[in-house]
């Protein structure tokens, strides 16, 4: 066992042009050439700096528990972990045979485990770009040397995306996102034979890196010319996208256009009535006013997310009569008849049901998909509430109607998930129909995958009663434009932690969710 240090000395500058700071350059930096610069400095980040202008460079910084691991004579032998003063350091076991080798250094994006690394996906980009390199040391191993230095190479290129008018997070499939090192291939090399293999699982997805300035980015692999990648995007009709060959240590600057058009709904499709498919909102239906105590001017949107509710802040628990006593959005609205005096679409803390209509079967008083949604696509007039007997029909009677729907957790927000009616389970995640949240349990990353595939999730927003509310991530409640056969009732969907049900009915002076949808083409 022997405790080893690597000083890290260069490694890949993104640019275009000879390096001019006070670095010595590894290699001719040629047109379309790419280089990151590894600084191991207290509390730097292994992220990927893109504002790049020709005469600078974005660089690639680690941070204190990166990993970098080390093989020797065809045989992985430990690993090194970055410690708070940017130092990488670690005990490493070299089998028989390690002075005829040099000491093989792999970074892996930080992906892998703390042990010998398998296969590790770059799929995730959200939060850093999980940059691949590899070196080897100046030196052949020697047991009496315990500080290395190395220069790590990229072994992947990043590329940029067009995505300036795409207001979610981006997913690209049919890409390869899988890399695999294999120790072996350095045995009896003074050189290594590239380290890597790169393989593509499933639909081979990437969640791009979204920049303040609306553009993506994504760390990309070596592989042949992608005619039909396919891009998608919460909200948005996903397109598909031709890509060039990748090569390794290229950056692919410019913008790969992705023209995609904003239509507030998730891309894919659910039964809800015999021959009739809809497509779901992109989120919870929100109203926002800028004017305290002002009954005009509501500006209406999906939420960002399909895990977003606003529960019992901003201006939930301000409302009065068709206004709020604060400037902000609301997301719960009581359910008004037709024969109301009130103003339509429930932003009134009036808790008398009779109010509201007190007609029993009478219809609603307007729909709330008839308001302009700013984020709901160009056409107008096209969103609606759904029916009692939609609800029940896409919980019940559509095939596998039972399979496709379960309680859950996505970005630690409690919710029902529902599934379309084509579906494929994303490489490496599970699925379990029925009550049981924890079961189904989705990060952020986790949770773009699924619905690039088309999943839809409702979270558990909770309810409003005059300006009193509860249960806000525990249960949620869904209107259906359908009233009850009692005057003081209306029918919604129930999302609890006991029962999945879209039958029930509810006082309609109490304050719920709306998620809208529209006819599938």
């Amino acid at each position: 066992m022997k405790r080893l240090s690597i000083v890290v000395v260069i490694a890949l500058l993104f640019g275009m042009t000879q390096c001019k700071k006070t670095l010595e350059t590894v290699s001719e930096v040629t047109s379309d050439g790419v280089y990151i610069k590894l600084n191991v400095s207290q509390d730097s980040r292994v992220i990927v700096d893109p504002s790049w202008t020709p005469d600078e460079y974005a660089s690639v910084t680690f941070e204190e528990g990166d990993v970098i691991y080390v093989g020797n004579n065809g045989a992985y032998c430990g690993y090194l972990t970055c410690d708070n003063k940017g130092v990488f350091g670690g005990t490493i076991n070299p089998t028989s045979g390690y002075d005829e080798d040099y000491l093989h250094f792999y970074f892996m994006g930080n992906k892998g485990p703390q042990s010998e690394p398998e296969s590790v996906s770059i799929t995730d980009q959200t939060s850093k770009y999980p940059v691949i390199s590899y070196g080897r040391s100046t030196n052949l191993y020697d047991p009496e040397v315990n500080v290395y230095e190395t220069i790590l190479n990229n072994k992947c290129s990043i590329m940029q995306f067009d995505t300036r008018t795409i207001q979610s997070d981006v997913v690209i499939s049919g890409m390869n996102n899988t890399v695999t090192v294999d120790f072996s291939k350095n045995k009896g090399k003074t050189a290594p034979v590239n380290p890597y293999t790169y393989t593509k699982s499933g639909d081979g997805s990437i969640i791009l890196h979204r920049e303040a300035d609306g553009s993506s980015w994504a760390i990309v692999l070596p592989q042949d010319e992608v005619s039909d990648a396919k891009a998608t995007a919460r909200g948005y009709t996903s397109t598909e996208v031709r890509l060039d060959q990748i090569e390794p240590n290229c950056y692919y600057y410019g913008g790969e256009k992705l023209p995609m058009v904003e239509t507030g709904a998730i891309d894919s499709k659910f039964t809800v009535a015999a021959g009739q498919q809809v497509n779901i909102s992109r989120g919870n239906l929100q109203a926002y006013n800028s004017t305290a105590n002002s009954t005009d001017g509501w500006i209406w949107s999906f939420a960002e997310h399909q895990f977003d509710f606003i529960g019992n802040n901003t201006a939930n628990n301000a409302i009065e009569s068709n206004s709020i006593s604060t400037p902000g959005s609301v997301d719960w609205f009581g359910w008004v008849g037709a024969n109301s005096s009130l103003d339509a679409y429930g932003i009134n803390k009036n808790q008398s049901d009779g109010d509201y209509g007190g007609v029993a079967g009478e219809d609603i008083k307007s729909d709330w998909g008839h308001n302009r949604i700013t984020n709901g696509g160009d056409e107008e007039d096209i969103w609606r509430t759904p029916t009692k007997e939609e609800w029940v029909y896409l919980l019940t009677t559509r095939t596998d109607a039972t399979q496709k729907y379960a309680s859950g957790y996505v970005n630690g927000i409690r919710g029902l998930i529902l599934l379309p009616d084509e579906w494929t389970l994303p490489e490496g995640l599970g699925f379990t129909p029925g009550k049981d949240a924890s079961k189904n349990v989705y990060t952020y990353g986790e949770w773009l995958l699924m619905e690039h595939n088309g999943a839809v999730f409702l979270p558990s927003a909770g309810a409003r009663h005059g300006q009193s509310q509860g249960t806000s991530g525990v249960s949620g409640y869904y209107w259906s434009r359908t009233s009850a056969n009692y005057s003081d009732y209306a029918y919604y969907l129930l999302v609890s932690d006991y029962e999945i049900k879209a039958n029930d009915y509810f006082f309609r002076c109490y304050g719920c969710s709306v998620r809208l949808i529209r006819n599938a083409n």
